[in-house]
């Protein structure tokens, strides 16, 4: 009898390569984004879609558009707007008995509906960008105290595995999870969302003893460096500044973004009202008490460059980040990825934990799921019985050579 695994992979991105030599029909996506779903036989589908604006829209056009993959579809946004593929697709999902989830109380009534089946015709877009930071997030809930609110990762988490547990499909043939844990926690990886989301996957695969879990990074950040003095000592650092933020820079970007889009104002009075809501959002926000002469310099070079050239607050942004990191002399220790060894954790039945001995490359983390799922071979099989192409159902069995008379 077959064992049947499960499989959850934290912060880990697979991805399987078609070989060089394999041709495929392109087909220019611009046009019919409809769902070409049957009645008789629907695909289980589980997808959050945080950026339903950029390219995961586009990432489920391919998927699920072409589910024979006789086509390698590409997407010109030439010919159709983001926004306006995102639309028509989200509409049509609609129409093939899936759920759309837009808050944290539509993903709450669907597990209450299924909570005995674990079904899943589930899409979930909760903001058209990445999700909140944990400090806006705060500071909203504490304004509204509903369900009617953007869902964090760990309640996300609790309900997707809840369902997972109940799901008959998924409880016979397996089924494989990516978790992103990082954007909206930035950098460390020990805030109480992660931690909270990572004690959520153990107590499940400690109901369910044929799964296993990895969890890896993708590359190295640096971190943060905790004094910004360079050679000099001692290396003064006051982080307990930062713990009087409670408003992301993005998120006063985005309300300096609400005024730069009205128009009706001349550029002048444009630039003023930036630049004072810029510095009330400092001091209503943040560790800053007062602006500095020189803080307000800079602020007034990048808003006008933002109002009278570029119409892009960025490097406003940048700006505040400087006035807010400055006074508790913190500072980033690279400004983009590095190369060093990333951390690798493994937890589940003792053969997939012995997998993850010693350093691996990170190429190798795909051959150790798809050796713990027995998949070595299934999706190449899988893939030529779509494209029609002959494929032995079962293994060869070698026949002996007729015995020899001596």
């Amino acid at each position: 009898m077959t064992k049947l695994h499960r499989f959850c992979a934290v912060v880990l991105c697979v991805a399987t390569l078609a070989s060089a030599a394999t041709h495929y029909e392109y087909k220019s996506v611009d046009v019919d984004y409809n769902f070409d779903e049957k009645e008789e036989s629907p695909r289980s589908a589980i997808m959050m879609i945080p950026d339903g604006t950029g390219p995961n829209v586009f990432t489920m056009a391919r998927t699920v558009l072409d589910p024979s993959l006789k086509m390698r579809l590409h997407i010109d946004p030439h010919n159709m707007r983001m926004d306006s593929a995102h639309h028509i697709m989200m509409g049509t999902i609609q129409t093939h008995s899936s759920t759309m989830a837009s808050n944290y109380q539509d993903l709450l009534d669907y597990q209450t509906i299924h909570a005995n089946t674990g079904d899943f015709r589930l899409f979930g877009q909760f903001k058209d960008s990445h999700m909140t930071y944990k400090v806006d997030r705060l500071r909203e809930l504490a304004a509204n105290d509903t369900a009617s609110r953007e869902p964090s990762l760990p309640e996300m988490v609790d309900i997707v595995l809840s369902l997972l547990r109940k799901h008959e499909q998924a409880k016979k043939h397996g089924y494989f999870l990516m978790i992103v844990l990082v954007w909206t926690m930035q950098v460390t990886p020990t805030t109480p969302a992660q931690w909270r989301t990572k004690r959520s996957l153990l107590d499940h695969i400690e109901q369910t003893h044929n799964t296993a879990i990895l969890s890896a990074a993708d590359h190295g950040a640096g971190g943060l460096t905790l004094g910004r003095s360079g050679m000099e000592y001692p290396y003064p650092w006051y982080p307990t500044q930062l713990q009087q933020q409670n408003m992301s820079t993005e998120a006063m970007q985005e309300r300096l973004d609400e005024i730069l889009a009205m128009r009706y104002w001349g550029n002048k009075t444009c630039k003023t009202l930036l630049l004072e809501i810029a510095k009330t959002m400092l001091t209503s926000y943040t560790n800053v008490t007062s602006v500095t002469d020189e803080a307000v310099a800079k602020l007034v070079t990048e808003i006008t460059t933002a109002v009278d050239k570029t119409r892009d607050l960025y490097l406003v942004l940048i700006e505040l980040d400087h006035i807010i990191s400055k006074p508790a002399w913190i500072d980033w220790t690279t400004v983009g990825h590095v190369g060093t060894d990333v951390n690798l954790y493994c937890k589940g039945p003792l053969i997939f934990e012995r997998m993850c001995k010693c350093v691996l490359k990170n190429v190798y983390l795909n051959k150790l799921m798809t050796m713990f799922l027995g998949l070595e071979h299934q999706q190449e099989l899988e893939t030529m019985k779509h494209r029609n192409v002959s494929v032995l159902e079962n293994p060869l069995v070698a026949e002996l050579p007729p015995a020899k008379t001596w």
